[in-house]
């Protein structure tokens, strides 16, 4: 196996996991509020922080494997592809990682209002972009 085609099988396996985890993620939250079970989003918005453990060291691997394999070309679509990364990257670490955690906080306290509403509003329309981005 030459070094271009384990990069590939790496960044595709690391792709699929983190892709894996961004999905669990984002159904586990919908499904526990259309049940509506005040224990079930608890136990969701506890959980999803743990997730981090794999899905940030996926989400590095998956970086450095597409920045190797891209190199210095200059084809349009790794050109589109090295301008989105760091929004997206962004997009997690200021927006998604926070509110998953505050969600969590709000969720251990049982505090079900109008503030988790629309943080969870915007975790799920920003995740759906990311699971898109995919």
């Amino acid at each position: 196996m030459t070094r271009k085609q384990c990069l590939s099988l790496v960044h595709r396996i690391a792709g699929g996991i983190a892709l894996m985890i961004l999905l669990v993620f984002w159904f586990s939250t919908v499904l526990s509020e259309l049940i509506g079970d005040i224990n079930n989003i608890k136990m969701v918005k506890y959980l999803i922080p743990y997730g981090f453990i794999i899905l940030i060291p996926a989400l590095m691997v998956v970086g450095g494997t597409g920045f190797t394999m891209a190199g210095k070309s200059d084809h349009p679509m790794l050109q589109s592809e090295k301008k989105s990364m760091p929004f997206i990257t962004l997009n997690g670490l200021v927006v998604l990682i926070p509110c998953a955690f505050y969600l969590r906080y709000l969720a251990i306290h049982e505090q079900f209002d109008l503030v988790f509403i629309l943080i969870q509003l915007v975790e799920l329309i920003v995740g759906g972009a990311r699971i898109f981005a995919y």
